[in-house]
C-alpha cells in the first residue's frame, strides 16, 4: 500500500504488501435468499454432496527486526547497493527479470558444497526486487542450520507454524522470506502452500535443497520452472558443472553464476 504522503517514493520500493480484496475472507450473512426452490407437488430429490475444497493457506506479512550488526556483511543489497559488487547480481538479475520471460519460479542449486549458492541467492534475489516482488524460500532439511535465514541474523522464523500459517518475514518492501522446508514437501498441502506463496510474488527462490538427492530433484521438477547452478570457476574443469547437470534430471536450467569470477554473470 503507497503511502500517499510520499508518493514519490513508491519507486524505490516504501510500500507494504496487503492482501487483495479477493482473498480477505467473505462476511457472513444470515440471508437465505441462495437457498434453492422447492418444486410443489413433491419432495425434491435429495442433493449429492459436495466435496468441500480445502481452504487456501493464510499469507500473513511479519517485519522482523533486522539489526545491522548482525546481518552478513556480504548481503550487498542491504548494506552497501551501490558497491561494484553487486553489479554482477544486477546484470544476472536483468536476464532473469526481462520482460516475457516465463521462468519465475528458481531453484538456485550449488554445483558443490561451500561454493556460495545460499548466498547468491540472498543477493540475486535483493537484485529481482528491481523487477517485482520477490519470495526467498529457505528449505534447509529439518535438523540442519538455515543458512538462508542466518545471513540476516534472524531466528527460525516461521519454524514454529503448519504450512497454513504460511507467514512471510517482509526484508524489505519487496523482498520476503519463508523459512520452512514443508511448503516444499511432496503432500497436498506442502504443494497448495508453494503455490499460494507463488501466487503472491513475481519471482520466487528457493535455497537449502541439495542436487544429490533423487527425491529431491523430482519434487522440485513439479515445483519450479528452472534452476541456477552456482560454482567456482575452478569447478568447470572437475566435472562437478556436468553431474549437476545429469543430477537434475532434465529439469530446465535458467543459466549458470560463476561466484568469484569478477565479471561473471548468468549465462544461459
Amino acid at each position: 500500500m503507497a503511502d500517499d504522503r510520499l508518493p514519490d517514493r513508491k519507486r524505490t520500493g516504501t510500500y507494504l504488501f496487503v492482501r487483495p480484496k479477493s482473498a480477505r475472507r467473505a462476511r457472513v450473512t444470515g440471508s437465505n435468499d441462495a437457498l434453492p426452490a422447492v418444486p410443489t407437488g413433491g419432495t425434491p430429490a435429495p442433493e449429492l454432496a459436495q466435496p468441500a475444497e480445502p481452504p487456501a493457506p493464510r499469507l500473513r506479512y511479519r517485519r522482523p527486526r533486522l539489526e545491522p550488526r548482525r546481518l552478513d556483511a556480504r548481503l550487498l543489497f542491504f548494506l552497501s547497493p551501490d558497491a561494484p559488487a553487486t553489479e554482477p547480481y544486477r546484470q544476472a538479475a536483468a536476464v532473469l527479470g526481462t520482460e516475457g520471460s516465463v521462468q519465475r519460479r528458481l531453484w538456485v542449486v550449488g554445483a558443490a558444497p561451500a561454493v556460495g549458492a545460499t548466498l547468491t541467492c540472498a543477493n540475486l534475489g535483493a537484485a529481482l526486487t528491481e523487477y517485482g516482488r520477490v519470495t526467498l524460500v529457505d528449505a534447509s532439511r529439518p535438523g540442519t542450520p538455515r543458512r538462508l535465514t542466518s545471513l540476516f541474523g534472524l531466528d527460525e522464523p516461521g519454524a514454529a507454524y503448519g504450512v497454513d500459517h504460511l507467514d512471510l518475514w517482509l526484508l524489505s518492501d519487496r523482498l520476503a522470506l519463508k523459512a520452512d522446508g514443508a511448503v516444499l514437501a511432496p503432500t497436498e498441502g506442502g504443494q497448495r502452500a508453494f503455490q499460494a506463496i507463488a501466487s503472491t510474488a513475481d519471482f520466487v527462490l528457493v535455497d537449502g535443497l541439495p542436487a544429490d538427492d533423487p527425491a529431491v530433484v523430482g519434487a522440485m521438477r513439479s515445483l519450479v520452472d528452472a534452476a541456477v547452478i552456482v560454482l567456482r570457476p575452478a569447478d568447470l574443469g572437475t566435472g562437478r558443472y556436468e553431474r549437476t547437470l545429469d543430477r537434475l534430471q532434465g529439469l530446465p536450467v535458467a543459466g549458470i553464476l560463476l561466484n568469484g569470477a569478477g565479471d561473471a554473470v548468468i549465462e544461459t
